[in-house]
C-alpha cells in the first residue's frame, strides 16, 4: 500500500503479494513472492521496464531502478546520464540507488559504488560494511561494529553521525537517520526543504522502532506494533494508514508499505 504523491502513478500498487518495496523519486518498484520484480510509475527514462529475470532485492533511484539476482549479480535500468546504471561485475549481497549514482555490497564486505563522483560519492570508506544507503549527495553505511559511517555531501551536517552503535541507517535528501540497536530512532542533518523551510524530518518521535527509511523531506519509521509513523514533508506522504506493516519505504514525494499479508 502507497500513499502520497501521485503525480505519475507511482503510488498505484498492483494488487498480489510482495515480498519487499522501494520507493524512488515518481515511481516504485515491488519484489513479487517469485522473485520477479515489478515496477510502476514514472517511465520516462524505462525505470520501470524490469529485466526478466529472478532477484534477491530491487532499490528505486531517481529515474532509474537496481536489483540484486538471485546470483548476487546487480542489474540496473533506466537513466545513466553519469553511468549509475553500469554495474560492475561479481558478487554483492545488498544494492542501493541514489540520485545518479550507486552502490552496491560485495560478498566480502566492501563497498563498491558507480554514477557520479561529485562530493565524490564512489569514494566509498574502505573496510567491511554489512549494509549501505544512498540519499541525494551522501551514503551512509553500517559497520560490522553497528557504528555508522558516511561520506559525500555535508553542507547540512547529514554525514555526522553520532557515537554508537546502530542496527539500521538510512540516508534521505540531506538528513540520515539511525535505528540504536536498543530500538529509539536518531536522526540528523537538515531539518527544513530546498527553500530553507522548515518540515522537521529529524524530529523522530520516542518509542521503539524497527525499521527505518528516510525520503527527500520526511522519514517514516515501523513501530514494533507494526504500525507505520512518517514525520516531516508534506501531509500527504506523511498519513500512514492504520493496521500492521512489516516494512515501509519513504520515497521523494510517497510512502509505501508492505502490510504483514
Amino acid at each position: 500500500m502507497c500513499w502520497g504523491g501521485n503525480s505519475d502513478g507511482q503510488i498505484d500498487a498492483p494488487s498480489g503479494r510482495f515480498t519487499a518495496i522501494s520507493a524512488g523519486n515518481y515511481h516504485t518498484c515491488g519484489l513479487r513472492e517469485s522473485g520477479e520484480a515489478e515496477c510502476w510509475g514514472s517511465n520516462i527514462d524505462g525505470q520501470i521496464n524490469v529485466p526478466s529475470d529472478r532477484f534477491s532485492a530491487v532499490s528505486a533511484g531517481d529515474s532509474f531502478t537496481c536489483g540484486l539476482r538471485t546470483s548476487g549479480e546487480i542489474a540496473c535500468w533506466g537513466n545513466n546520464f553519469r553511468g549509475q546504471i553500469d554495474a560492475p561485475t561479481g558478487r554483492f549481497t545488498a544494492v542501493s540507488a541514489g540520485y545518479i549514482h550507486t552502490c552496491g555490497l560485495r560478498a566480502s564486505g566492501e563497498l563498491k559504488c558507480w554514477g557520479w563522483n561529485r562530493d565524490p560519492l564512489r569514494d566509498a570508506p574502505t573496510g567491511r560494511f554489512s549494509t549501505v544507503s544512498f540519499g541525494s549527495r551522501h551514503a551512509c553505511g553500517l559497520r560490522p561494529s553497528g557504528e555508522i559511517e558516511c561520506w559525500g555531501g555535508n553542507e547540512h551536517g547529514q554525514r555526522n553521525a553520532p557515537a554508537g552503535r546502530f542496527s539500521a541507517v538510512s540516508a534521505g535528501s540531506r538528513h540520515t537517520c539511525g535505528l540504536r540497536e536498543a530500538g529509539n530512532i536518531e536522526c540528523w542533518g537538515s531539518n527544513s526543504d530546498w527553500n530553507g523551510n522548515y518540515v522537521g524530518q529529524i524530529n523522530a518521535p520516542t518509542d521503539r522502532f524497527t525499521t527505518i527509511s528516510a525520503g527527500i523531506y520526511h522519514t517514516c519509521g515501523l513501530r514494533e506494533s507494526g504500525e507505520a509513523e512518517c514525520w516531516g514533508g508534506r501531509s500527504a506522504q506523511i498519513n500512514a494508514p492504520s493496521g500492521r506493516f512489516s516494512t515501509v519505504s519513504a520515497g521523494d514525494y510517497d510512502t509505501c508499505g508492505l502490510r504483514t499479508s
